[in-house]
């Protein structure tokens, strides 16, 4: 098929070439970016819960302080189910998955 090109446009055979390697070299460097992304999402994620939970606990425990029980109990409380739902939950399909493939 290349000779066919080579035949209409002298050179043609090569530039196809090139471009498919350009396009290669470019899905190869999209890729290897989406991984160090993903990985740099992994690692932030966590530390800002971290930070997230702490914030919101330390304003239950102020409140808590100046006598608003059922608020810091409510803040205190919805935070903490909700990071531990979060966590649970958004890992628990991985863990099925790799349990499955251990009992399978």
């Amino acid at each position: 098929m290349l000779k066919g090109y080579e035949e209409v446009e002298p050179g043609a055979a090569n530039r196809i070439i090139g471009m498919a390697e350009k396009l290669v070299d470019h899905e190869i460097a999209m890729g290897h970016r989406t991984s160090v992304a993903a990985i740099e999402a992994n690692r932030r994620g966590p530390w800002f819960a971290l930070v997230t939970v702490m914030a919101v606990l330390g304003c239950a425990t102020y409140a808590l302080h100046i006598g608003l029980e059922d608020f810091a109990m409510t803040l205190g409380g919805r935070t903490i189910t909700g990071v531990i739902a979060l966590f649970v939950l958004g890992r628990l399909p991985n863990w099925i998955k790799s349990w499955k493939g251990r009992a399978g």
